[in-house]
């Protein structure tokens, strides 16, 4: 039974996995790959990670975008591909009005 248990996924070990990776992450291209796996992520397990991880997603997810939005460095298209990912990420972990902001 205690092997059993062990091998199941644990949604707390989930989460506590998802806060390490944000606060490890420091490139452009970490960020956004990070927050395209938000989707899938929050619908793994039948969703019971989604209600876990929207308020810590909020200011990373806020930031990035900001920080894709007013970059100088970032060509128009992947300016656009990183908002779209922002939206979608937004959108998984219930954010609408932080959906309504990107827009």
């Amino acid at each position: 039974m205690a092997e059993n248990a062990a091998l199941e996924p644990s949604a707390e070990m989930d989460i506590r996995v998802l806060k390490w990776t944000l606060n490890a992450l420091d490139e452009d291209h970490e960020w956004e790959q990070f927050f395209e796996g938000i989707p899938g992520f929050c619908s793994s397990n039948d969703g019971r990670q989604r209600w876990m991880v929207n308020v810590d997603m909020l200011f990373p997810l806020t930031r990035f975008f900001i920080y894709t939005q007013s970059s100088e460095l970032t060509s128009d298209s992947v300016r656009q591909r990183q908002s779209v990912i922002c939206m979608t990420a937004a959108r998984s972990v219930r954010l609408p009005l932080q959906i309504h902001r990107f827009l």
